[in-house]
């Protein structure tokens, strides 16, 4: 097996860097879409009613997003008659390609409801849809 001389180990590592830089590319604009469709699926939950998204998991903030990460939601405030896993298919549809969880916190245990407060941020939605009377109309 021959040696390596420094130029094949200088495009090599030129090739790398290169690729490193595309693949975080790639990845800034993944979480784009995917904070977008996060977006979009709290402007399916204020249809409902209102209430308070929260989003938290490794899309919020400074997380690390990456090729397999979903997004993390967290509903507070939903009417009670509300069909939960309607809502739930409603928003996997709206946020695809990307799996969704969504945890509703009005019956969530006290721990992880003071988690995902302390580690969420509060999401608008993005489209505009027909909110219910006195709801968010447009994104602030």
């Amino acid at each position: 097996m021959p040696g390596y001389t420094r130029k094949d180990l200088a495009e090599l590592r030129a090739y790398l860097l290169k690729r490193r830089k595309e693949r975080e590319q790639e990845l800034a604009k993944r979480k784009e879409a995917a904070l977008a469709a996060a977006q979009r699926a709290a402007g399916v939950v204020y249809r409902y009613g209102p209430c308070r998204v929260w989003l938290f998991g490794s899309l919020a903030g400074d997380g690390t997003f990456g090729e397999h990460s979903d997004i993390d939601l967290a509903v507070e405030g939903l009417p009670p008659k509300i069909d939960f896993w309607r809502l739930y298919s409603e928003i996997l549809a709206t946020a695809r390609p990307f799996d969704v969880d969504l945890i509703a916190l009005d019956t969530a245990p006290p721990e992880l409801k003071e988690s995902i407060h302390r580690l969420s941020a509060e999401i608008r939605p993005l489209l505009l849809f027909p909110a219910h009377e006195g709801g968010p109309r447009e994104n602030r």
